[in-house]
């Protein structure tokens, strides 16, 4: 029954959250159509920090940025294989500073803990990540990991931090 299941959901989420030793944050992620369960967590004091928009493409190769849109001045493209997981963490920073995406969230985990659950979604592949540089400086990162067994890759993080913000790097890279 509907009831039954409303009140399974309450003691499934006041049980995750009834041991906090060591845990600093808790997320949930819901779907648009469960306003049950959005309100059952926001009884246990969790608060709307933003919404998702989930996209898809069909896999086919993207041309090659226009030559006539070259990249600008000092701003470098490097994979993940040529750089260290210190300079992607530094990106990650310059990308949270005044930022529009779940600003409620910057500074709640540390660093280190982002990367890793970026690296933790799906299977990560090197090759995939890249770290964007301004004048030598870690300015930026597009993140992209595969999910083999559900045949899509997916856009994990894109993010630039102010000095590169509103050039229109996404057409160009």
């Amino acid at each position: 029954s509907r009831t039954r299941r409303s009140s399974s959901r309450m003691v499934a989420v006041e049980a995750a959250c009834s041991h906090p030793e060591g845990v600093r944050l808790a997320q949930s992620l819901l779907e648009p159509d469960q306003p049950t369960i959005r309100r059952v967590v926001e009884d246990r004091g969790f608060r709307h920090v933003g919404d998702l928009r989930y996209m898809r493409r069909d896999w086919e190769p993207v041309p090659p940025a226009s030559e006539d849109r070259p990249l600008p001045d000092g701003v470098t493209l490097h994979n993940w294989n040529e750089v260290d997981d210190q300079a992607f963490m530094r990106a990650l920073e310059r990308t949270y500073i005044d930022t529009l995406d779940c600003p409620t969230l910057c500074g709640m985990r540390r660093i280190e803990d982002v990367l890793e659950s970026h690296r933790g979604a799906g299977v990560w592949r090197p090759e995939l990540w890249w770290l964007i540089r301004d004048k030598g400086r870690p300015e930026g990162a597009v993140l992209i990991n595969e999910f083999p067994d559900q045949g899509h890759a997916e856009l994990v993080y894109l993010g630039l931090g102010p000095r590169l913000r509103g050039q229109g790097l996404s057409a160009t890279v």
